[in-house]
């Protein structure tokens, strides 16, 4: 797909699932590699994910719209799935999507693997109507911008989606609050 992706520190591909340490130190580490991930918003998502994966002070955690794989190489053949891709967690995690997201195919196989592995822990939420940004201070001002005539629909919806903010903002805060809550709760 069209989807760049940046980098962040990553585990030995050749770690066992249960490298990790109660601080979340991986003993295979030999410095800091990288690993090609999406550039933000999405990578701070996939930090996330990962650092809860890696470090067992992290009692729950969102990704949004991360990548849990390495980017595709030249051969257009799938990245390689991260740790937590590949193992699981064992704790709470929420993968929040848009319905205007490029990269959303790209997602599954990644998102699939983790849910795969991590018996139940995984909650899924896509929002209709909408595209990554409206995850940001860009939900109410794009559409102010629109309205003022300094940006067009198409621009609005591939930035934001179509979505009102005075929709997308209160379903953002509620979906990310009721997710935490339920792991204070211990619903999970």
């Amino acid at each position: 797909g069209g989807v760049r992706r940046g980098l962040v520190p990553a585990a030995s591909p050749n770690s066992p699932c249960t490298a990790r340490t109660d601080t979340g130190s991986d003993q295979s580490r030999d410095g800091f590699g990288t690993t090609p991930v999406a550039p933000t918003p999405r990578a701070g998502g996939t930090a996330a994910a990962q650092a809860m994966y890696e470090d067992r002070r992290i009692g729950a955690a969102v990704n949004w719209e991360g990548f849990l794989d390495q980017a595709p190489g030249a051969s257009g053949r799938p990245g390689e799935l991260l740790p937590v891709a590949r193992c699981g967690v064992d704790r709470p995690l929420l993968l929040v999507g848009t319905d205007g997201f490029a990269g959303r195919e790209e997602l599954g196989r990644s998102w699939s693997a983790v849910r795969a592995h991590s018996g139940g822990r995984v909650r899924p939420r896509r929002f209709a109507g909408a595209a990554p940004w409206v995850f940001t201070d860009y939900a109410a001002m794009v559409p102010q911008l629109q309205t003022a005539g300094l940006m067009s629909a198409e621009a609005r919806k591939g930035l934001v989606g179509s979505v009102a903010p005075e929709v997308s903002v209160p379903e953002v805060r509620r979906s990310v609050r009721r997710f935490f809550e339920g792991w204070r709760l211990g619903w999970w």
